[in-house]
């Protein structure tokens, strides 16, 4: 429900015109009188991006005003209308969006409130949320090459930290892939999925510090597009140096993105590819954006550093240290909202509560940054 307002009032005074009946001299001067019209914000539009779904429901709470321009505007989103607002933004543009997960089911009221200092403006939407689905989120790792026991509990961790991110599972799927049909090496499958297949490779490349490997999404599903199908292969060589400086399991984890999507899948999500200023436009992903600090309509994608890292990772300059940059920076790599908001808006099921602490202090923070040296694998086929 839009628009629903309190304690508003607008009234038009009628004009007063005061003439003497017998004028002597010039006509006096004439007075015009009017009440002033309410300035108070109206709420234009407010609602979420999805309104009905399986627990946990992550959407985008999307609002315009309309307004004197230069008000100084306080939002406040309360997204369950218990009185404790998930989001107070101000000042409040006339375009502003929030996301949020509702992680149990039922049906909830969110209510959007705005002030001006004077007089609030409300306006509510309603949500339903459904029992979470009997199948959880599987992320099924197969090993190949020569990974060492370590080696490959690095894999399973990561796994299982997608898994907790990701958490609706996919219907099952019959793969058929031929040995090497994705990337040399890779060996033949064919069976069911459930809800996504990695082939997890370490085997030489090239020796230590060229291309650290290749991953990425290698059949994908006819219905929702999402992988079901693919393929993370690490060269020994540098596998061996990243155990070594404790940032193995940080990569393992940002090239199990890429295979799931991250920068891979994202197609029309992203606007400005290959202009060096490109940008990530899915609505999850700027409410969570915009609630670490960020401004603008979309998120800052970065634009240099060639095939690979161009246009599929996030800013380096701007997220700096976080996991889905372009860059390694030092053992600290957290996976932010922003990320995980990204796999929503590509469809997966996901909770924002999730999320590694990463926001306004933790942006830019100084470190020393390394590329990834990693190439992106694309999808393939479908199945």
């Amino acid at each position: 429900m839009v628009g629903t307002r309190r304690g508003m009032s607008a009234a038009l005074g009628a004009a007063l015109v005061l003439a003497a009946c017998t004028p002597v001299g010039p006509p006096p001067p004439t007075t015009t009188t009017t009440m002033p019209v309410s300035d108070t914000p109206q709420i234009v539009a407010f609602g979420p991006t999805r309104a009905l779904g399986a627990a946990p429901l992550t959407t985008a709470f999307v609002w315009s005003l309309s307004g004197p321009e230069g008000s100084t505007l306080t939002c406040t989103l309360d997204v369950d209308d218990d009185g404790a607002p998930e989001a107070v933004v101000s000042p409040c543009t006339n375009s502003s969006i929030r996301s949020a997960t509702y992680p149990t089911s039922g049906a909830r009221t969110a209510r959007l409130t705005v002030t001006d200092g004077t007089t609030p403006t409300e306006a509510t939407a309603d949500v339903t949320v459904s029992p979470p689905a009997a199948d959880a989120f599987d992320v099924t790792v197969r090993f190949g090459g020569t990974p060492t026991p370590t080696q490959q509990a690095a894999f399973t961790a990561a796994a299982a930290r997608w898994s907790e991110v990701i958490r609706t599972g996919l219907a099952d799927v019959a793969v058929d892939a031929a040995a090497g049909s994705c990337v040399e090496g890779a060996p033949a499958y064919a069976g069911p999925v459930d809800d996504v297949l990695i082939e997890a490779i370490v085997a030489p490349i090239d020796g230590p510090g060229l291309i650290l490997g290749q991953a990425g999404p290698c059949l994908i599903r006819t219905a929702g597009g999402l992988t079901a199908y693919g393929v993370m292969q690490f060269d020994v060589a540098d596998v061996a140096e990243l155990e070594a400086t404790d940032r193995l399991e940080a990569v393992i984890l940002h090239e199990m993105g890429h295979v799931l999507g991250f920068g891979t899948l994202w197609g029309p999500l992203v606007v400005g590819a290959g202009s060096g200023y490109p940008s990530f436009v899915g609505p999850v992903a700027r409410g969570a954006w915009n609630a670490i600090g960020g401004s603008g309509d979309a998120v800052p994608v970065e634009g240099s550093g060639g095939p690979g890292t161009a246009d599929a990772h996030w800013s380096e300059a701007v997220f700096d240290n976080e996991l889905m940059t372009g860059f390694i920076n030092g053992t600290s790599n957290p996976l932010s909202a922003v990320t995980i908001g990204s796999l929503a808006d590509l469809g997966y099921g996901v909770d924002l509560g999730a999320a590694d602490p990463f926001g306004t202090p933790a942006m830019r923070a100084p470190s020393t940054a390394t590329p990834w040296r990693g190439v992106l694998l694309r999808p393939i086929g479908e199945v």
